[in-house]
């Protein structure tokens, strides 16, 4: 892990894309309230159209940052990047199956980023 688990990515569900950077400003306050902003001051607390993805940290084998809600390959099908309580942290949930494994059970090397559940919600 580096620090890029300090990264994020936000999902518009209104205008079905993920946020340009400089088009919006996340605050997050004292008490885990996200805040949205904007380059004119204006600040309000995050409409629900907006969904923050966190970076877990880690890249699949060809380089590509893996975010919450992304869709990996492995080597045994195809699975869904989401946090647990029960894993206590990043689990792969199984597209087919649902079953849930801990990130760390897998090979990097072998995970490809091919997809996330946000644009497979719009198909």
């Amino acid at each position: 892990m580096n620090k890029d688990f300090l990264k994020y990515r936000v999902f518009d569900t209104v205008k079905h894309h993920y946020v340009d950077d400089g088009e919006i400003e996340l605050l997050l306050n004292n008490n885990g309230t996200l805040i949205l902003g904007n380059w004119c001051g204006d600040a309000h607390f995050a409409e629900p159209q907006y969904i923050v993805e966190r970076c877990v940290g880690y890249a699949d084998k060809n380089g590509k940052l893996i975010y919450d809600g992304d869709i990996v390959e492995a080597h045994n099908g195809a699975y869904d990047v989401v946090w647990s309580d029960t894993e206590c942290g990043w689990a792969l949930r199984h597209r087919a199956t649902h079953r849930m494994r801990a990130m760390n059970c897998f090979d990097f090397d072998e995970l490809s980023v091919f997809g996330n559940i946000q644009d497979a919600m719009l198909a």
